[in-house]
């Protein structure tokens, strides 16, 4: 009995550890997948042309800088391409104020922030990539992992926590730009960059030493120029892209949540069913019938049957309480047999067998019955006499 609660136990913890280790990585498969989707989803938007023109165009950005709408949009592609390693350089030749400027990023703070900006977009790219395929993998690993309905809900879990850590990391990043934003951006270039960091702290932490940072501009930069208007859209939109992944994501993990919990409800439901189904099958030993009994009393007289109902009719108190009184009962002392005259065993008296047969009833049930013979009698045949021959 010991050992097969072990047992259970043994089971249930391995069950257990075994749901827990599918949750882990299917939130850890989510919030891959949510970095991987929403790192190429942005590279998409900052592909959208037409969205850049249209952004310029509204905010007025060509009459700030005296460019036409088309020049703004090709400085920003020629930014655009040279960060994803598709361009040489950032050197753009456009007209400005009716005068003709040959290269607009001029200034070597802008071009050495644009080496790092290359350098860790390609990063992420090689990241984004990775973290997709090793997602896929483990969604394809943990599907072949335990039960339907097990995992069909540890997965759904996994996907809701995964997708909420992610979906609350945003929010923490997007309610402390709300908040302070100048402390927000320098603590997350600080955090991509963390060479600055190093030439801050060894500068003293000055107001100096932070703005001969390289990603610190100022408004006579063309780069900040057109680009500081236009980053609050582009962080709009890339947070639209979020909640369309992020609700896409929860409903697929609520799908698997409820389709595995309906299916571990109707497993329950069978199992009922069964367990309910073999009880009814089962009969008990004790309920069934008394095959030797039925055909005794089918062959026994009316008084035998009579004496049998009585004995059935008794409880198994009185059967105990008669039980114990023929246990109590002094054993009879066995005389010495009287010898005939011939010197062998006398023969019981009438009284004295009589007495033997109705104690040996009691003691022994159905002692009373007289055996059935079943042996087939047959009739010896007479002999033929041998006739008498008259000799004489």
């Amino acid at each position: 009995m010991k050992q097969t609660k072990a047992k259970k136990q043994t089971k249930s913890t391995a069950k257990k550890s075994k749901t827990g280790a599918i949750r882990f990585f299917a939130a850890l498969a989510a919030v891959l997948l949510l970095f991987g989707v929403s790192f190429f989803g942005v590279s998409a938007m900052l592909n959208d042309t037409e969205f850049i023109e249209d952004e310029y165009t509204r905010l007025g950005t060509d009459q700030e800088m005296g460019m036409t709408i088309p020049d703004l949009s090709y400085a920003t592609k020629a930014l655009f391409d040279y960060m994803r390693g598709n361009r040489a350089d950032i050197r753009v030749s456009v007209r400005m104020n009716g005068e003709d400027v040959d290269d607009l990023f001029y200034h070597p703070k802008e071009v050495i922030h644009m080496e790092e900006v290359r350098a860790l977009w390609s990063t992420l790219t090689v990241m984004a990539v990775l973290s997709i395929a090793i997602a896929l993998g483990l969604l394809v690993g943990i599907i072949f992992f335990g039960k339907k309905n097990t995992r069909l809900r540890a997965i759904g879990t996994g996907l809701l926590i995964g997708t909420l850590v992610f979906t609350g990391v945003i929010l923490a990043a997007g309610l402390w730009a709300i908040g302070d934003f100048n402390s927000f951006w320098t603590v997350f270039h600080f955090i991509i960059f963390p060479s600055s960091l190093i030439d801050f702290l060894s500068g003293g932490m000055t107001l100096e030493a932070y703005n001969s940072l390289n990603w610190v501009f100022g408004m006579d930069y063309a780069m900040i120029r057109m680009l500081d208007e236009l980053f609050l859209p582009l962080v709009l939109r890339a947070g639209i892209i979020f909640a369309v992944e992020i609700v896409a994501l929860l409903g697929v993990g609520l799908i698997c949540y409820f389709r595995g919990k309906r299916l571990d409800q109707a497993g329950s439901d069978l199992v009922e069913v069964r367990v309910v189904e073999e009880e009814e099958r089962f009969v008990p030993v004790e309920d069934a019938p008394d095959l030797v009994l039925q055909h005794r009393l089918q062959n026994a007289s009316l008084e035998q049957k009579k004496k049998l109902m009585e004995e059935l009719r008794k409880t198994p108190e009185e059967l105990e309480q008669e039980a114990l009184e023929k246990t109590t009962e002094p054993e009879p002392i066995n005389e010495p047999a009287e010898e005939s005259e011939e010197g062998f065993p006398a023969a019981p008296k009438p009284e004295a067998a009589e007495t033997q047969k109705s104690a040996r009833k009691q003691s022994v049930p159905f002692a009373d019955f007289e055996p059935i013979d079943l042996t087939l009698k047959t009739e010896p045949e007479e002999e033929d006499e041998a006739p008498e021959h008259d000799l004489f």
